[in-house]
């Protein structure tokens, strides 16, 4: 995951958004009507994408915490970043942390005696 704090948009690669619901999970934004859709690059990938806005709440890695943030708006990419030969890892994913993801939030950070390292965990 790619994470830019300044960006208002985040994408995704189809190989992670085709996984969610049109009118549960997203809902697609038009282009006007003679518009072509862009193309968007990252080092070694030029792709288009169509733009959605995000209806499913932001779901926290113990799966049991949910925040709705239902001004968030996705590039869905159309195809995947390439990734090294013979590699199982997922294709990348850029979040945009300026545009709503993570509105009104904050980062409390806590050292771990156990580790020697810090502890960081977000209030919304």
């Amino acid at each position: 995951m790619i994470l830019d704090t300044g960006s208002p948009l985040s994408w995704l690669p189809e190989r992670i958004w085709s996984q969610f619901q049109d009118g549960v999970d997203y809902v697609w934004l038009s282009y006007p009507q003679g518009y072509r859709a862009p193309t968007g690059r990252v080092v070694g990938w030029s792709f288009t994408f169509r733009v959605a806005r995000m209806l499913a709440p932001v779901i926290l890695l113990d799966s049991a915490t949910e925040y709705p943030r239902p001004d968030v708006i996705f590039l869905f990419a159309d195809g995947n970043p390439p990734v090294p030969p013979g590699s199982n890892a997922p294709p990348y994913v850029m979040m945009g942390l300026w545009g709503g993801l993570l509105d009104g939030t904050k980062l409390a950070v806590t050292p771990n005696p156990g580790t020697g390292g810090v502890d960081g965990t977000l209030e919304f």
